[in-house]
């Protein structure tokens, strides 16, 4: 996210600015929520198919056949059953003390992958 920051906005990144300060910090606590909240709905939507039964095996059988997650157009799908993380990016800048779209014009860029993830 910091890197998003500064690539979005080099020149004020080093200077002292309270309101950057604030936004930085309220959009890495809206991310965080946002994840927590999906993370949250994916147990339910596991915990619920696997019956009331619940045990660790069942819970993930259940992880591993969702492969279009986005917690109802929270964020980009993610491929949970085969442990694919989203390609997907978009660049904002802060101007005049609102987030401005700078990368792409709409919708999100989706393009190769971002990082590689671990077979566990």
């Amino acid at each position: 996210m910091l890197i998003g920051i500064i690539a979005a906005n080099p020149k004020r990144i080093d200077k002292e600015s309270i309101r950057l300060r604030t936004a930085t910090i309220g959009l890495i606590a809206v991310s965080t929520l946002a994840n927590a909240w999906s993370a949250g709905r994916l147990f339910q939507k596991a915990a619920l198919t696997a019956g009331p039964r619940l045990t660790r095996k069942a819970l993930f059988a259940q992880l591993k056949q969702i492969h279009s997650w986005s917690d109802y157009g929270l964020h980009v799908t993610q491929d949970i059953g085969n442990k694919r993380e989203a390609n997907c990016t978009l660049y904002m800048e802060i101007r005049n003390q609102q987030f401005t779209r700078i990368f792409p014009s709409s919708g999100w860029s989706c393009a190769g992958s971002l990082m590689p993830t671990p077979n566990y």
